[in-house]
């Protein structure tokens, strides 16, 4: 019995689109490193990097490294902030222009580690 919904599960079908076909290439030693080191510098395969050169693709450079252990710090900071926060709010002993100023720099903190 097939099944008519809409939503099915498992794995999709492949359209049109899908890579079928190889083609062989020789490279001399120097070629093939070249290659690779322009893969790794894009943080693609290297038959990614040939495609895209044949076909005359942009190669965009890679996506900045984030810390993520940075981000997750910080993430954390803001928690228990906010944890602080409440427990002030309930007590009526913050201000909430300080709390914003504080909030504002934890998240320029985020943004400058995002962009390196």
């Amino acid at each position: 019995m097939k099944n008519k919904d809409a939503k099915r599960l498992g794995r999709p079908r492949s359209g049109a689109d899908k890579r079928r076909f190889r083609i062989a290439a020789s490279f001399t030693l120097e070629e093939r490193n070249s290659i690779l080191e322009v893969a790794e510098w894009c943080r693609l395969s290297p038959s990614e990097v040939l495609r895209r050169a044949a076909l005359l693709l942009k190669i965009k450079p890679p996506p900045p490294k984030v810390n993520l252990e940075a981000i997750r710090v910080l993430n954390e900071i803001s928690k228990n902030f906010s944890l602080l926060l409440k427990r002030l709010e309930e007590d009526r002993t913050v201000d909430a222009s300080v709390a914003d100023t504080y909030f504002r720099i934890l998240a320029g903190l985020k943004s400058v580690i995002m962009e390196k």
